[in-house]
C-alpha cells in the first residue's frame, strides 16, 4: 500500500471526497494498464509481431516459416516466446490478447 486517505468525518462520509478517490483510483488504474500495456509491447520483435499477424490470417507454422523464410523450429521457438509474453496457452487466446494490447 503507498498511502491512505481518509474520507471520513464526524457524521458521515464527505460526498466530495469520496468522489475524488474515486476518480483518483480509476485514473491510477488506467495509466497501470496503460504503462503494463507498454511494457509487454516493448518485449516483441519485429519477427514475433509478423508472426502473429501471420497466425491471426489463420495460417498454420509450415506457411508462416516459408513466408518469412525461417526454418519451422524458429517459428516454434517464437511462438512459444508469444504464448509465454502473452500468458496464453492456445492460439485463440493469443490473438485475442495481441489484438486487445493493439500488437496487430
Amino acid at each position: 500500500m503507498i498511502g491512505a486517505v481518509d474520507i471520513s468525518s464526524e457524521d458521515e462520509f464527505n460526498n466530495d471526497l469520496v468522489a475524488i478517490v474515486f476518480l483518483l483510483a480509476r485514473y491510477i488504474e488506467r495509466n497501470y494498464q496503460e504503462f503494463e500495456m507498454e511494457r509487454i509491447k516493448r518485449k516483441f520483435d519485429e519477427i514475433d509481431i509478423k508472426i502473429l499477424k501471420l497466425t491471426a490470417e489463420g495460417k498454420i507454422d509450415k506457411e508462416i516459416a516459408k513466408t518469412i523464410n525461417m526454418s519451422l523450429s524458429n517459428i516454434k521457438y517464437h511462438k512459444r516466446k508469444i504464448f509465454k509474453l502473452l500468458g496464453t496457452k492456445n492460439v485463440k487466446d493469443c490473438i485475442y490478447k495481441a489484438t486487445k494490447l493493439d500488437l496487430i
